[in-house]
């Protein structure tokens, strides 16, 4: 059945649909499940608005530059607009349409290599079904996601010598996600090194498709005068996304699928040289912290793929065999079902968004608002007020001191701190969401200054809290 063409196309429409399944769940809540999101949608709404690409973000870090890729902002508002749906819902499905389509590129580029329906079907299950890559694509969509799916893709075009489209594809990803494009660049660059050595003839155009990746990232720096070693800061290396990569997060990330990643190196030989090549590669990236770990799901899951059919010719003329390893695997698979579903949850809770729709209504449009990482993408969504801090890195000014002053004015109970850091940044409230409210370093810092003159608080719950800086 699994070889048979004419139950190919419904076998994979319901991978893919059992890939949009494990995805909806964020559909069920307003709000996003990603910080990042609010961020996203923002911008996407900004080009809606003016019918242009944004030169400015007069939110995020009090005003910067817009310096974020355009094409992940510009599909957003696209898909808004030709659905007719709001930005949010918008959003959603399109997070979750890609994430479901990583199954089906993972499946061409399996059954390029393997010739086998069954090996690509079986990896495009274990791609759809990966924790991580649910994780980047559930009800909202990172460009990372998008970019992952965009992969397979694009690598299938240059090994089908379709060289042209392929370079054209290669080079568009700078203005997708630039990280993404140097893993496509190491990828590519890989495979045509280790071909001169092997003496295998691979595309000229890969050169001049690496070339025009660079030329076109340099072009988009100079377009907004932007200086590469701006592009990231030493807080990305600490942020949590970029947390070293452990061995147990294998098993976390890639459930269901790492038994038969591991059976199938028994037939290793089989595998072209560059699906283990591009494996390696990126595995060794992915040590690197687990975010970079989502560019290994295609090879792990194709490989994972081969291991699945290689346990399939070994037990197949056994039927209790059979039997037991089908009830085995439809078992471990529910769980994996399960698991991803229950992750997603709302990343900014209702109770902290009334916060967040109290500051919309009372503060003035120029009163900057203090809160903790990641915590300003949510607020500047719903208030429409200047952050201090936001949760953005690349290309951020005075970030390090803004990191300062954000753990500085949570953490303190000295009036005198809390006034400095606040004019620091001319900063009028702080905002202090469930997550802080919880937090020690938040019960004995700001929310100990019961006599500080320079403090108010305007508004409180159980979910939040405003605090307001009255100088003088």
């Amino acid at each position: 059945m699994l070889e048979s063409p004419r139950f190919i196309p419904i076998l994979l429409l319901l991978i893919f649909l059992l890939g949009v399944l494990v995805r909806s769940v964020p559909l069920q809540f307003a709000e996003f499940s990603d910080p990042d999101a609010f961020f996203h949608a923002r911008m996407a709404q900004q080009i809606i608005d003016t019918h242009a690409l944004p030169l400015w973000d007069a939110l995020s870090e009090q005003g910067r530059i817009y310096s974020y890729p355009p094409l992940l902002h510009l599909l957003i508002a696209a898909t808004s607009i030709f659905s007719g749906l709001p930005v949010e819902i918008a959003y959603k499905w399109l997070g979750i349409i890609v994430g479901a389509l990583f199954g089906v590129s993972v499946f061409l580029l399996a059954r390029h290599w393997s010739k086998s329906n069954g090996i690509a079907l079986a990896s495009a299950l274990f791609a759809v079904l990966c924790s991580i890559s649910v994780l980047r694509t559930s009800g909202f969509l990172r460009p990372d996601g998008l970019a992952t799916t965009l992969i397979p893709f694009i690598l299938l075009l240059w090994l089908q010598r379709r060289s042209v489209m392929a370079l054209l594809v290669s080079v568009v990803l700078v203005l997708l996600h630039p990280l993404s494009a140097v893993v496509l660049a190491a990828l590519l660059g890989s495979l045509f090194v280790a071909s001169l050595i092997r003496k295998e003839t691979a595309s000229p155009l890969i050169p001049v498709a690496l070339l025009g990746m660079l030329g076109v990232f340099v072009v988009w720096l100079q377009l907004q005068g932007l200086a590469l070693s701006n592009y990231a800061s030493h807080v990305a290396l600490s942020a949590s996304e970029f947390a070293r990569f452990q061995l147990l997060d294998f098993f976390l990330l890639f459930p269901l699928a790492w038994a038969f990643f591991f059976f199938a190196f028994t037939q290793w030989k089989k595998m072209p040289f560059p699906l283990l090549l591009w494996l390696v590669l990126t595995l060794a990236i992915g040590m690197l912290g687990t975010r970079m770990m989502v560019f290994a799901l295609p090879f792990y899951a194709i490989v994972a793929g081969y291991g699945f059919m290689r346990v399939l010719e070994l037990i197949h003329r056994d039927e209790k065999a059979v039997a037991v390893f089908g009830v085995l695997f439809l078992l471990l698979g529910v769980i994996t079902i399960y698991a991803v579903m229950s992750t997603p949850a709302p990343n900014f809770l209702p109770g902290e968004k009334a916060a967040a729709q109290w500051l919309f209504a009372y503060a003035h449009p120029r009163e900057a608002v203090l809160s903790m990482w990641d915590v300003g993408h949510a607020l500047a969504y719903y208030t429409h007020l200047p952050q201090v801090v936001d949760g953005y890195f690349e290309f951020a000014h005075e970030l390090d001191a803004r990191i300062d002053a954000m753990w500085a004015v949570h953490s303190t109970s000295s009036c005198e701190t809390f006034s400095q850091r606040m004019r620091q940044f001319n900063a009028t409230y702080v905002y202090i969401g469930q997550r802080e409210l919880e937090s020690q370093f938040v019960k004995l810092g700001i929310l100990e200054q019961e006599n500080c003159p320079h403090l108010r608080m305007p508004y409180a719950s159980d979910h939040a809290r405003v605090m307001e800086f009255i100088a003088g």
